[in-house]
């Protein structure tokens, strides 16, 4: 995924509106960051969420 993913200044840009980071009620919440980069790439592939890599 080399160039798909946001750079660092990017991602401090939006990252206050991204959730996770906290704990959930069922334990930690996955990387924002990773999350954020997962939604780019599925906005430019037309994927669907089963189709995500893991």
């Amino acid at each position: 995924m080399d160039g798909e993913v946001l750079r660092d200044d990017q991602w401090e840009k939006v990252k206050s509106f991204v959730p996770g980071g906290r704990k959930g009620k069922r334990g930690p919440r996955s990387d924002g960051r990773r999350f954020f980069d997962a939604l780019l790439w599925m906005a430019r592939s037309g994927a669907r969420w089963r189709d995500l890599p893991e």
